[in-house]
Formats: C-alpha cells, structure tokens, sequence
C-alpha cells in the first residue's frame, strides 16, 4: 500500500530542513560574493590604474603579482585544507590590502614585495572561495551558486569605476582616492570573518554535499594524469589571457577622451553581473555547453567589433561615436561571465572529492596565462593580441571543452530519466 501518515509527515520535515539548509547556504554565497565585492571594488581601481599611473613598474608589479599567483596555486589547496576556508580567506584578503596600501606611494622597494605577497593571497583566496561556494552547494545548485556569487562578484567592477570616476571629477586626488579605497579594503578583510560555515544538506548520494579532503601537492600534480583535466587547460588559457585583453590592452587602446572610458568599464562590469545570473541559472536548465557557446559568440563579436573601431581612418570612427564600445565591452562583459561560471562549476563536478586541489589547478593556469598576457602585450600588436585570444585560445579552448564532453568525461552530469526514478 501507500506510505503511512507518519512517514509522510515525516519526510515533509525532511524536505522543509533541507530547503531551510538551501536557504542559509544561498545566503552564505550572497554574503561571500558581497564581501569579495567589497574588497575587489578596492583592488579593481587600483589594478586598472596600475600601468597608467606607475608606467613600466606598474607592468613588472602586475606580472609578478600574477606569477607568484600562478607559484601560489601548488599550495593554495594544503593551505585551506589546514585553515579551513575562512581563515584563508581573511589571510587572503590582507595581501589585497597591503596592495592597495603599497600604491599610495609607489616605490619599487615596497610595491613588488606586495605585489608577490598579493600573488600568495590572490591564491589561497581564490582556492578557498571555490571550495567554499561548493560545500554550499550541491550538484544541482552548483551552476546557480557559482553565477550568483559572479553576479555579486563583479559589481565591483560598476561601483570601483563609477565610485572613482565621481571622486576624481569632483576635484580629488589620487592619493585621496587611493587612502579611501584602502579603507574599503580593510573593512572587507574583516568582513570575512563574520562568514558562517556551510550547512550540511542531508539529501540523496547524487546530491550529497562533498566532504573535504586534504589537497597536498602531490595531490595536484595527480591532476595532470586525468585526460579530462588536461583537455579543460586551453580553456583556462583563454580566461586569463582574455583577463589582460579585457581589463588593460583594450581600455588604453579605446580612442575615448575624458570620463567616459569609466562608464565604459562600469557597463562592462554590469554586463559580466547580469550575465554571471543569467547564465549560471541558464546552466542549470540547459547545461553548460550551450552556456560556453554562447559566451564564446559573445568574445568573437565584441573583438569584431573592437577590431573595427580600434582604428580611427578604417572604421571612419569620431569621438562622438562612442556607443559602439558600450556594445563592445558589454559583449565582452557577457563572454567573461559565461566563462567565469561555468570553468568553476566544471571544476566543481569533475572533482567534488578534491575540491582544494581542483581549484588550485583552476588559477595557476589562469593566473599563469594572466602574467604571460601582461609581458607579451609588450612587444604583440592589438592584431597579434586578437589573434592569440580568439584563434589559438578560444576555439581550442572550445573544442577541447565539448571533445571532453563527447568522449572523455560529461560537462553535464546527466540527469535521471523518469523511467530510473519510476524504478527507484
């Protein structure tokens, strides 16, 4: 016969403990994305100023910033094994903190020591937010959780620019703004110690929250053994180098005088916000292939485009057409979140037993392919860069993503048929 009265009530508690336990661990997302918002609203300025303030020294700060990340990431996974997330996390965020603190008077005594510092941080920050958002997630929620965080995430990129806009029109100065950016960043690091563990979803083994592990160094270099994990590396690729393209060659490159090139890159942070919902939310229904095709269309026309109004006499460009680089960055701003989401929520399922160690395979290709970009885009042309990004990163990085579906591990897990469930 039926399930009896008393199981049904039963396994209606169940079900409402489980969604409160979802609740309170979408709200841990939410505040984790909101506090790496504050921080990052700190550091973004301060980044995109780097080269343009602090010329070639702002260059060698950004490439050993990004090198000592990518050195970071054989340990960043045993650090958060042995702190545990948050206390990796405020480790993380003091060297963002120094960072910003260093360029108020940028000196190369005390700027490249916390550039390398801020690449050990950026590390172990970045491990440890990716293990974080996956112990609150599970395997259907992760796509949602990872684009939620993104969505938070990259508002920095509106408030920083808008924020430092408004205050350099107003009649401030850089060192004004810089001792205001350092206050923000100091209150986030704190921030991060008001974070609440994750809760334990008690639910079925294909949904089960993953246990943690120890991710030694060993540990990661076992990841090079797995052919899935080598065939996601042109993709990881591509988001670092695009990083650079995005954030630094393209903005100086862009013909615009004035104030606009900060709500150029305020839209483009808002792009990558709403893009980082849609399309983490669109994963979970469609998959994330679909996701990674659309994100990739996004890249080839947003560089389209650029390619053409980039240059003056070719595309017949006047200072008043300034619309075309809202539709380009926004492009560009959907491509980065596509990406963002899904790389994190690929690496989530491909290893939720070794998340520390997935992760921290994750950022030493990005932040390793993130330094190279900032030292060839020295001696490359803007071509030459569009050519790197698109041909021999993008669709590479693509094509290995769905070859790895098709043939080697699912990008999807596959979702039970009604038949299973009827037998089940």
């Amino acid at each position: 016969m039926g399930t009896d009265y008393g199981e049904q009530q039963q396994l209606l508690r169940d079900d409402g403990a489980a969604d409160r336990l979802r609740r309170r661990n979408q709200f841990n997302v939410m505040q984790l994305g909101a506090i790496f918002c504050m921080l990052f609203t700190a550091f973004s300025v301060v980044q995109n100023l780097e080269t343009k303030l602090n010329g070639n020294l702002g260059l060698i700060s950004l490439s050993t910033l990004y090198g000592c990340f990518t050195l970071g990431g054989f340990v960043a996974g045993f650090v958060v094994q042995k702190l545990g997330e948050r206390v990796t996390l405020f480790i993380g965020a003091t060297a963002y903190v120094a960072y910003v603190a260093a360029n108020i008077e940028p000196e190369i005594y005390w700027l490249l020591p916390a550039s390398a510092y801020l690449g050990f941080g950026a590390a172990i920050l970045w491990a440890a937010q990716g293990s974080y958002v996956a112990k609150c997630s599970t395997k259907e929620t992760l796509g949602a959780n990872s684009g939620l965080f993104f969505a938070f995430f990259m508002m920095n990129n509106v408030i920083g620019n808008l924020a430092a806009g408004g205050l350099l029109l107003s009649g401030r100065n850089m060192h004004f703004l810089f001792w205001v950016l350092l206050s923000i960043g100091g209150c986030a690091n704190l921030l991060f110690l008001t974070l609440r563990k994750p809760s334990e979803l008690v639910v079925t083994d294909t949904t089960s929250v993953v246990e943690k592990k120890a991710a030694s160094l060993s540990e990661i270099f076992m990841l090079f053994r797995e052919p899935k994990m080598l065939l996601m590396i042109p993709a990881l690729l591509y988001s670092g180098f695009s990083q650079s393209f995005f954030l630094s060659r393209l903005p100086q490159q862009m013909p615009i005088e004035g104030g606009w090139i900060g709500w150029i890159m305020a839209f483009f942070g808002l792009a990558d916000t709403l893009g980082s919902v849609i399309f983490g939310r669109l994963s979970d229904r469609v998959g994330k292939k679909p996701v990674l095709i659309i994100a990739s269309l996004c890249t080839i026309g947003g560089c389209v485009m650029a390619g053409a109004y980039l240059d003056p006499q070719r595309a017949g460009y006047t200072t008043s057409a300034i619309w075309p680089f809202f539709i380009i960055m926004g492009l560009l701003g959907l491509s980065d979140a596509g990406y963002n989401t899904q790389l994190y929520a690929i690496f989530g399922s491909f290893q939720p037993d070794r998340l520390e160690a997935s992760y921290a395979f994750l950022k030493l290709f990005q932040s390793g392919s993130t330094a190279l970009a900032f030292c060839y885009t020295l001696y490359l042309s803007t071509v030459e860069d569009f050519i790197i990004l698109i041909g021999t990163s993008l669709i590479v990085g693509l094509f290995c993503c769905l070859f790895c579906d098709r043939f080697v591990a699912r990008i999807d897990p596959e979702k039970p048929s009604i038949q299973s469930i009827n037998d089940a």
